[in-house]
């Protein structure tokens, strides 16, 4: 990294202060079979969940490196992977599965919604997003019935502070003095207080159930950092049980979740399932085997 910029296999320097995960640049042998394979899944499980009253939103995280591309420099992203994403979306759409266009929504920022040093979105990508799911959600026909119980949250942005990106010690690198590393970022920490919104009880109050979240979030780390939950929940104006896993890429938490004992006893009326780009074409490792099982429970 000192005398030539090298900062081994799983990340590539952009330009000055921006890192990249080689993951994103990856093209996979049989990577749009995959691509295929899960979307019919996805549409499968959708179906199954519609059965049982269940609305599926799914919002797949553009790569850092399609959204940031202004500041890859030498970065080379082959071009064979600029219609991943939209032709992922179009299949999903053309089978009745509902999405949500987080690529228009992060391009409208002035600045990259991404950390430099970091593979996760910023404050501001994550609220961009949060905004737009949120919007999604809106307009379903259950909205009124999915999005209980009400909470409003009043937001106190913080002062920004340094943040040492995963990016750094996934390169090894995280060990030098601050002076060497690339400029850490600046990040506020956001802070999120429930709002009262009471109101008068009703029959399902006594019981227990109104003050149920009716809306579960699966997905990977992005669902995990800068902030994402607490700024979705503000934006759905409701609470947000979130069941994502790190490293879970394409099915990691929906596998548990499906199967899990909150699935089965405590039913969402909503889904959100965020899913990063980049697994989209990875190698089929046996995720789309288990949907028919764990949906059926």
């Amino acid at each position: 990294w000192l005398a030539v910029g090298d900062l081994g296999p799983r990340v590539r320097q952009g330009c000055p202060d921006w890192l990249f995960l080689a993951d994103e640049l990856e093209p996979h042998a049989g990577g749009d079979d995959a691509l295929r394979a899960r979307a019919r899944e996805v549409a499968d499980l959708r179906t199954r969940l519609a059965a049982r009253g269940i609305e599926l939103l799914v919002a797949t995280v553009p790569d850092k490196s399609r959204i940031a591309a202004g500041e890859r420099c030498g970065v080379y992203r082959p071009a064979a992977l600029e219609a991943r994403l939209r032709e992922w979306n179009a299949i999903l759409q053309a089978s009745g599965v509902r999405t949500v266009d987080l690529e228009s929504a992060l391009r409208k920022l002035p600045v990259p919604g991404f950390l430099r040093t970091d593979t996760h979105w910023n404050e501001a990508g994550a609220e961009a997003a949060a905004g737009a799911i949120a919007a999604a959600a809106r307009a379903l026909p259950s909205a009124d019935q999915a999005l209980q119980p009400h909470q409003a949250y009043a937001m106190t942005r913080g002062q920004p502070q340094p943040l040492e990106g995963d990016l750094i010690r996934l390169a090894g690198i995280e060990w030098l003095p601050v002076s060497l590393l690339p400029a850490l970022d600046l990040e506020p920490h956001t802070a999120f207080t429930p709002v009262d919104t009471a109101s008068p009880a009703s029959e399902d109050d006594l019981f227990g159930d109104a003050d149920l979240p009716r809306v579960a979030l699966i997905g990977t780390s992005y669902s995990r950092n800068s902030n994402f939950v607490p700024f979705l929940e503000a934006a759905m104006r409701t609470r947000v049980v979130n069941f994502a896993r790190d490293g879970g890429e394409f099915a990691g938490a929906a596998q548990a979740y499906f199967k899990s004992e909150e699935f089965r006893d405590t039913p969402p009326r909503l889904i959100v399932w965020e899913i990063p780009e980049r697994s989209l074409q990875r190698p089929l490792a046996g995720e789309t085997t288990l949907w028919e099982a764990a949906a059926a429970r």
